[in-house]
């Protein structure tokens, strides 16, 4: 009895030790993970769905965030975290969830570039990759105005030199 009583604590001694080890095994990555997301310079949130009576889903709740994002919102984690994407961002809340829910359903990726109408009535642009996670959605956002921007003058430019040498060798 005593030496099944010592086998079982060595099993349980080694169970415990192989449990830590891999715990600082898998603790790595994760810290990696948290620093790339913690030190993005994109806009990072993770949400989850919200489904109304009929089974729809009718908008996202945020489930995690980045600095960069609290930055953008002007609003500290805690208090984005739970809020509704209609309240988190009401302008854009109805350009966004018909590209989102099409993610949660079918289960792809989407990576894409699209116009975004502010408040103001300005165009903005953005860039975002939606990647299906367990029960809800990530996505990864930038904002590509500045580049979209330069790229239509140097076409506009390209163009009316274009232009200017083809009347003068007319």
């Amino acid at each position: 009895e005593a030496a099944a009583d010592l086998c079982f604590g060595i099993a349980s001694l080694r169970v415990r030790a192989e449990r830590e080890r891999l715990h600082h095994v898998m603790q790595k990555p994760a810290d990696w993970l948290r620093a790339a997301t913690q030190g993005s310079l994109d806009f990072l949130l993770m949400m989850r769905p919200v489904y109304d009576e009929s089974g729809a889903v009718s908008d996202f709740e945020l489930t995690d965030v980045n600095p960069r994002l609290e930055t953008l919102l002007k609003r500290p984690r805690d208090k984005l975290i739970g809020q509704l994407l209609s309240n988190a961002l009401p302008s854009y809340y109805k350009q966004l969830l018909p590209r989102f829910v099409p993610v949660l359903q079918s289960g792809k990726s989407l990576e894409e570039q699209f116009p975004l109408t502010t408040p103001g009535g300005r165009t903005r642009w953005a860039r975002h990759q939606v990647m299906p996670i367990a029960g809800g959605i990530a996505v990864v956002w930038r904002d590509t105005t500045e580049e979209v921007e330069a790229v239509q003058k140097l076409d506009a430019s390209e163009k009316k030199y274009r232009e200017l040498l083809h009347n003068l060798l007319e």
